[in-house]
């Protein structure tokens, strides 16, 4: 579990393997390794995100069915899907994203466009997982990675390569270039 806060990373992983696997930047000293129960009562006015990293689907469901006894103001969890690949390994992985009430992408975009002027229709978005469902609803043109969750493809206008076949700039080639 991971928790990140206005001023440190919170992970209760022990083993320095587990977190740069997880991408974590062991020497950053703002990464600390706490109890997440204890550092989410401590920490709840500064909370951006707590992700959950790994588990079966089913674990992760009954973790969303109870996350109603915190005492905190969180936007509905979503259990996304992690794949990552390079040429030794594949390290694929669900999870839950839990973030503050008002903290989606989907309120990002649209405080971003409202102070940009930029219409919905004008806006393109491109996403992998159930993370990225929010921002689908604000946008006049939704990408999906060919890799992507079955959900988000199924929601998608346009689907492009995986992100590991440079997707996105493919999609930014065709969509903002004119280039097919």
């Amino acid at each position: 579990m991971m928790l990140y806060t206005d001023k440190n990373t919170i992970s209760e992983a022990k083993d320095s393997k587990i977190l740069e696997d997880a991408g974590i930047n062991i020497n950053n000293s703002k990464v600390q390794t706490e109890n997440i129960e204890n550092a989410i009562k401590k920490n709840s006015d500064m909370i951006n995100l707590l992700c959950l990293i790994g588990g079966n689907t089913l674990v992760l469901q009954k973790i969303i069915e109870n996350l109603d006894t915190l005492e905190i103001d969180i936007e509905k969890p979503v259990i996304c899907s992690y794949l990552y690949k390079n040429e030794n390994h594949t390290f694929e992985s669900r999870y839950i994203d839990i973030v503050k009430k008002g903290c989606s992408k989907k309120n990002a975009i649209n405080i971003l466009a409202d102070k940009l002027g930029i219409k919905q229709e004008e806006i393109i978005v491109m996403g992998d997982g159930g993370n990225d469902i929010s921002m689908f609803e604000c946008a006049g043109l939704k990408i999906a990675m060919e890799n992507a969750e079955e959900y988000l493809k199924e929601n998608a206008d346009f689907i492009t390569e995986s992100n590991n076949n440079n997707g996105v700039a493919k999609a930014i080639n065709k969509f903002i270039f004119d280039e097919n």
